[in-house]
């Protein structure tokens, strides 16, 4: 299979730094057809060694870099807060102008329920563990008026422009580890402790529950009880145990017939709302791609966020995988088992070429070859600013031994 779609992720505030027509034909350079860049984003803190002013950014979270259509939003409780980038110019119409000019397709990477910016402004609307503890960085989808926002951020984007893909990440429910700011935990946590911290018990959720026929006051005292035993354990986990932290979760879950089902429901959900973006995409000609799990990884994992690969497949031109593991090995193992899905749609994967995802060019060759070789057919690099030059070259050399 051929490799044909080769992107490359890029957020605005560095196209514009640098230069957006002076970036783009540095990205075709490389030998790649398409830029994914950020329409909406959360918050981060960026090194960036190539920017032409800075090293160290904190851009603004939980923003969008497009200009909405103020009628859209009017009547909802939740309202885009507009990058200052966007007040100056409308740079992601300029960029939609460059790629039309240089060949490149542009395709529009929007990030949804991962906003800690409008967590805070609306905490009513956050994910709740089953301690009732609210979790700032992840709106919950269960929430009408989150799903009504998320759809209405989709369509705007696609009516006012251009675009040839659209890339969704995060609209589902979000795991437990996150990397926020001065993140503390003092207890070792497998997967089974991330497993269920990352369930959802807000009012929504339960409500979504109910109607289900689900006790939930039950099924979440089960899980309390569940994770109050084993946070307050004195076993130590780590590497060694993996194994049977996973095969304590399938225990876990094999046992309690409330929580499978109401896992089901909450795929149904996020499925739901993705056939709907599905619609909005296809209406204009774009292509849809599903990016995920996001914080939940491998594929075989993403149940905790909502996403099942199977209604993804059914739903979206494109399943999008991330191969964000240290170990080649599993970068393999996650490239065959979403291959082994046999899915209707097409499938692409990221290879983040940071340290210390991506060790070598030969890492980065090995992985294209392995990805081709089990039908992928698009391939997304991460991230513009943030690679130093030599690592950005390994695009070029690693695409040029994959067409030999």
């Amino acid at each position: 299979m051929v490799i044909q779609q080769r992107s490359i992720y890029a957020y605005p505030w560095d196209l514009r730094e640098e230069g957006i027509e002076t970036a783009l034909a540095t990205i075709a350079d490389l030998g790649l057809t398409a830029v994914s860049v950020a329409a909406s984003y959360h918050s981060g803190k960026f090194l960036s060694p190539r920017h032409p002013h800075r090293r160290v950014i904190f851009p603004e979270g939980g923003v969008i870099y497009f200009r909405p259509s103020e009628a859209r939003f009017r009547d909802l409780p939740i309202r885009p807060v507009v990058s200052e980038l966007v007040r100056e110019e409308d740079v992601l119409a300029g960029i939609a102008r460059a790629c039309s000019r240089s060949g490149l397709r542009l395709i529009g990477w929007v990030v949804g329920t991962h906003n800690t910016r409008l967590g805070g402004q609306h905490p009513e609307l956050l994910s709740r563990n089953a301690y009732g503890d609210p979790y700032v960085y992840a709106l919950c989808p269960s929430h009408e008026a989150v799903r009504a926002f998320l759809l209405a951020l989709v369509e705007d984007l696609l009516e006012q422009y251009p675009l040839d893909g659209l890339e969704v990440e995060s609209f589902g429910y979000l795991g437990f580890l996150h990397g926020y700011h001065h993140e503390f935990y003092s207890v070792s946590l497998g997967v089974f402790e991330q497993a269920l911290l990352a369930l959802c018990f807000c009012p929504a959720c339960e409500q979504m529950g109910k109607e289900a026929g689900l006790d939930m006051k039950r099924l979440r005292g089960s899980v309390r009880q569940a994770l109050d035993r084993r946070l307050n354990g004195s076993v130590e986990r780590g590497p060694a145990t993996a194994a049977d932290d996973v095969a304590a979760l399938l225990d876990f879950l094999l046992a309690h017939v409330e929580l499978q089902a109401y896992l089901r429901r909450r795929n149904e959900r996020v499925a739901a709302l993705l056939a709907e973006l599905a619609v909005f995409a296809r209406r204009k000609g774009v292509e849809f791609s599903c990016l995920g799990p996001v914080f939940s990884r491998p594929t075989a994992l993403g149940w905790v966020e909502g996403f099942d690969p199977r209604a993804v497949g059914e739903i979206a031109d494109r399943l999008v995988v991330a191969l964000y593991f240290e170990e080649a090995e599993r970068r393999e193992a996650e490239v065959a088992f979403v291959a082994d899905l046999q899915l209707p749609c097409a499938l692409g994967a990221v290879l983040n070429l940071g340290h210390s995802y991506t060790r070598t060019l030969e890492d980065v060759e090995v992985a294209l070859r392995h990805m081709a070789d089990l039908g992928f057919t698009s391939v997304g690099f991460y991230n513009y600013g943030t690679l130093p030059a030599s690592r950005l070259q390994w695009i070029r050399r690693a695409l040029a031994a994959l067409e030999e």
